[in-house]
């Protein structure tokens, strides 16, 4: 069984016998029709009676999964439970990153869904691999461009764009999470399958206008940050495996890349239509 999923511009074609249900997030991103324009990453998942011990030179262990690298492979493998036994394993080609191949234990019964099926592909991992980190933000769609607001949780991201999409019609594309890409010199946000308690999971891409890195305060202030300051606050809000020398190199390099691109903001604010007035004034250039 075949099936295709277009997510960040990638076009996943999952190959298995595994009978799974379709996540509801995952809705928007299934494509019936494969898209020439679109890279391919062929992912094929195996059923097997056994796995060995790897080989390769163990870089992470995580409660739940085990990398390993060599001059040829990444390899993950996922336990049922913090150093329990493992019932599956992925490998990454370093010389050819279209191909994923996934190994389950045939006997392991737990896969039951699209999330359960993306979880074994590592797509934090596999997004690095082609130049796209993954931003804690909510992502508003306001004049054709896109806004994100990052911040840590609970510091108000999803009440901002709430306010926005009221005050102002901006479409909420996702509440929690963005992918973000340069293509032929242009920054885009892309919508994931994946926000948090939003439950917003629209298949959206939108060039980036401005990115609002967002603090409570006791009242509306705003200021734009400099490189320095800038980079701290989009390094902390961006998802990273600190322990992968290649994950880390690229993340530095596009985070680097997109604030001298693309205006980065402190707004320190509080929950009302004031805080939307401040930074629409602030940024009204952009549009």
């Amino acid at each position: 069984m075949k099936k295709y999923y277009n997510i960040v511009n990638l076009l996943f074609e999952i190959n298995t016998e595994l009978k799974y249900d379709e996540s509801s997030n995952f809705k928007e991103f299934l494509v019936n029709n494969r898209d020439d324009r679109l890279k391919k990453i062929y992912c094929k998942i195996f059923c097997i009676d056994e796995i060995k011990e790897s080989k390769l030179n163990n870089i992470s262990n995580l409660p739940l999964i085990n990398s390993y690298e060599d001059k040829l492979y990444y390899r993950y493998e996922f336990l049922k439970s913090p150093n329990g036994e493992i019932y599956a394993y992925t490998n990454f080609n370093k010389n050819n990153l279209n191909y994923v191949d996934v190994f389950i234990k045939r006997d392991f019964d737990n896969i039951k869904n699209t999330i359960d099926i993306f979880k074994l592909f590592m797509l934090d991992k596999l997004f690095s691999l082609n130049n796209i980190i993954l931003l804690h933000s909510s992502y508003i769609k306001y004049k054709n461009k896109a806004i994100l607001f990052t911040a840590p949780s609970g510091t108000g991201k999803s009440t901002q764009a709430d306010l926005w999409n009221k005050y102002e019609d901006a479409e909420i594309i996702n509440g929690d999470k963005t992918a973000i890409q340069k293509v032929n010199g242009r920054w885009y946000a892309y919508g994931l399958p994946y926000a948090g308690s939003s439950d917003i999971f629209k298949n959206i891409t939108t060039p980036i206008s401005t990115i609002v890195v967002l603090r409570k305060g006791k009242e509306n202030r705003i200021e734009r940050l400099s490189l320095k300051e800038a980079f701290k606050y989009i390094y902390s809000e961006t998802i990273i495996n600190t322990w992968d020398e290649q994950f880390v190199n690229t993340a530095v390099d596009i985070i680097l890349s997109i604030i001298r691109d693309i205006p980065v903001y402190l707004l320190s604010c509080l929950p009302n239509q004031d805080a939307v007035e401040l930074l629409k004034s602030q940024i009204r250039g952009e549009f």
